[in-house]
C-alpha cells in the first residue's frame, strides 16, 4: 500500500492548464517518453477554449471532478460534462474543449485497459478491496478510509497492490482505478 497525496505531487503546465501526475505504471516509467502502461493524474482545464494534446495509442478516461466542459471528437461525436460525469476515448482523436473544468484522467497505453468507476459508501462499513493480479488505485473524494491504520482523506489516493481491508469511517466517495498487473510491482 502506498498514499499518494496530491499536494505532494509533481505538477506541470499544458496549453490549458496544469496536469499532476498521481500514479504512473510500471515503476520506472515516463509520461514524456511515453513507456507507461497506466499513468493517473488530475488536471485542470483554465481557458473556455482548449485543444486537449493528442496522445497516439493512448486510450483516455475523463472524470469531472469540478466545473463542465463540452467535448468535441470531430468526425466521431461530442458530449457535455459535468460533475462526476466519464467519458473514455482515443488519444489519437482530436478533442477540442469548451468549458473550464478539473478532471481526473486515466491514461493506458498497449493492449490493456483500466476500469474506472465513482464508487459511494453510503455508511461507515469494512470493504475488501483488491488482489494479487491487479493494481488498485483509489482516490478519495468525499469522506475519509483507513487502511493499515493509515487514514486516507479528500484528494488523497492509495494504492493497493494486493488484497487488503479498508475501513469506512462515515459515508465515503471515492474513484477507483482497476488495471492488470503486468510482472511485478
Amino acid at each position: 500500500m502506498k498514499i499518494v497525496r496530491l499536494k505532494e505531487a509533481t505538477s506541470d503546465r499544458w496549453s490549458a492548464g496544469t496536469t499532476t501526475e498521481l500514479f504512473i505504471y510500471p515503476e520506472g516509467s515516463s509520461f514524456s517518453a511515453a513507456n507507461f502502461s497506466l499513468r493517473v493524474s488530475i488536471a485542470t482545464v483554465e481557458e473556455e477554449t482548449s485543444h486537449f494534446t493528442p496522445f497516439p495509442g493512448t486510450q483516455r478516461t475523463l472524470l469531472v471532478l469540478e466545473g463542465h466542459q463540452h467535448l468535441t471528437h470531430p468526425a466521431k461525436n461530442s458530449v457535455e460534462l459535468h460533475k462526476l460525469d466519464m467519458h473514455s476515448f482515443s488519444g489519437d482523436w482530436t478533442t477540442e474543449c469548451v468549458g473550464k473544468s478539473t478532471n481526473f484522467n486515466v491514461m493506458t497505453r498497449g493492449e490493456s485497459t483500466a476500469e474506472v468507476e465513482v464508487v459511494h459508501i453510503s455508511e461507515a462499513s469494512i470493504v475488501e478491496i483488491g488482489n494479487e493480479d491487479q493494481i488498485q488505485f483509489l482516490f478519495i473524494l468525499d469522506g475519509r478510509l483507513i487502511s493499515q491504520n493509515q487514514k486516507i482523506t479528500p484528494k488523497e489516493g492509495v494504492l493497493l497492490t494486493s488484497r487488503t481491508f479498508v475501513s469506512m469511517e462515515q459515508s465515503t466517495q471515492y474513484v477507483l482505478v482497476t488495471y492488470p498487473k503486468i510482472g511485478k510491482y
